[in-house]
Parts: C-alpha cells; sequence; structure tokens
C-alpha cells in the first residue's frame, strides 16, 4: 500500500469519527441556546423523548442543563456519523489525499454554514407565524408557554432540513470540483 492510499484511508476514518464529535457538540450549543427560549420544549417532550425523565413521576431536574446537553449528544451525533461516512467515501474518489482533505474540509464547512442559515430560517418561521394559532400538541396538554415552544420546535425542525440539504450540498461541491478537473 503507497502513502498516498494509507493517508487517505486515515482521513476517512478520522471524518467518519470526527463528524460525529463535531456535530454532537453543535447540538449540545443549540439545544442549550434553545433551552434558554423554551424549557419546556425539553421538559415536556425531549426528556421524555430520550427517556432521560418518565412524565408520569414528580421527579425534578436538579441541574437541568445537564440533561439539555444529553439530548443535544443524543438527537445528532448519528447525523454526523451519516455525514462523515457519506463526505469521507466521496472523497476518496480524487487523486491526493491533500485534495481530499482540503475538499472535505470545504464540504464540512459548507454543511454547517448551511445548518446555521437554516436554523435561522426555523428561528424567523416561528417567530413570525401567526400567533392566534392554537398550537395543537397531542404528547401533552400542559404545555404553558405554546409560542416559545412552537419556535424551538420549528429551530429543531429546520436545523435537521439543514442537515440534510447541506449533505447535498457538501456532496454537490466535492463531486463538482473532481469532475471539472476530469473534464479538463
Amino acid at each position: 500500500m503507497n502513502n498516498n492510499v494509507f493517508i487517505k484511508i486515515l482521513i476517512l476514518v478520522a471524518t467518519i469519527v470526527l463528524m460525529p464529535v463535531i456535530t454532537a457538540l453543535y447540538g449540545v450549543i443549540l439545544d442549550e441556546i434553545t433551552y434558554t427560549i423554551s424549557y419546556e420544549y425539553y421538559t415536556k417532550f425531549k426528556f421524555i423523548q430520550f427517556e432521560l425523565w418518565n412524565y408520569n413521576t414528580d421527579a425534578k431536574f436538579l441541574y437541568p442543563r445537564k440533561y439539555v446537553a444529553a439530548v443535544g449528544i443524543l438527537a445528532t451525533w448519528w447525523v454526523g456519523l451519516i455525514i462523515g461516512t457519506v463526505l469521507g467515501c466521496i472523497a476518496c474518489i480524487n487523486k491526493s489525499y491533500q485534495v481530499m482533505f482540503k475538499k472535505t474540509y470545504e464540504s464540512v464547512l459548507i454543511i454547517f454554514v448551511v445548518i446555521l442559515i437554516f436554523g435561522l430560517v426555523g428561528l424567523l418561521v416561528g417567530c413570525f407565524a401567526n400567533p392566534y394559532v392554537k398550537y395543537n400538541y397531542t404528547f401533552t396538554s400542559q404545555i404553558i408557554h405554546e409560542r416559545e415552544f412552537f419556535i424551538v420546535g420549528k429551530i429543531n425542525l429546520y436545523t435537521y432540513k439543514g442537515f440534510v440539504f447541506g449533505l447535498f450540498v457538501g456532496v454537490y461541491h466535492q463531486l463538482r470540483t473532481f469532475f471539472s478537473k476530469q473534464i479538463k
């Protein structure tokens, strides 16, 4: 095995291993921010969804932010695994490990810019949605701050949409660069 192939394999493995860590950190930061907007989104939905708390009990969290961080990790690490695997595998088509590394790094940056933009769009959609709408959440009828809950829900929904769209843009960036060099 020549040196170029060995380094490309290392870049592939590093991409697959590091992307879940990076997206989990992003998830922690996002969820810590959105918890500030709507604590109920976590205490009455996400904590239950991730089985961190049984809603039927009277348990109270002494340090809820650590559970928010856990939700951020659990909700996003797997997205990073998908992104890392797809970007890493596609990047292997490049002839040199230098180009592979550069294009993977650029694609990751592109994906996170897209995710941030989509998250902000979710914030705007949540904030400017019709304030007279009665939000109907079937999983609990005890939401006190429905508007804030709705806003955080939109931020999270649009962030996931950003992950998907960003992955397509990142893959397009890698393939466009590769095929433009092949044509020349």
